[in-house]
């Protein structure tokens, strides 16, 4: 006789609701990467231009996207960009 087939993995889709607001959550969250990418971008003109230093830059953005530049800056300079 044939046994009935059990699924090994059940999946269960969320109600409509709760998937609109993840999706929601997820489109706030997109907004929000692109300001902090647009407000990096501007510490970065502001820098260009002389209007702050080096010091000041890094804090701006440490402000804006916490760790961030410490990330980059110990994968791409093997140095302390402004250390005395």
């Amino acid at each position: 006789m044939n046994a009935p087939v059990q699924l090994k993995h059940h999946v269960t889709v969320p109600p409509l609701a709760d998937r609109e607001i993840m999706l929601a959550n997820l489109r706030c969250a997109v907004a929000r990467v692109r300001q902090i990418a647009e407000e990096l971008s501007l510490v970065g003109t502001v820098l260009k231009y002389g209007t702050i230093d080096i010091t000041q830059a890094r804090d701006w953005a440490d402000e804006i996207a916490p760790g961030v530049l410490l990330t980059v800056e110990q994968s791409a300079f093997p140095f302390n960009v402004g250390a005395q």
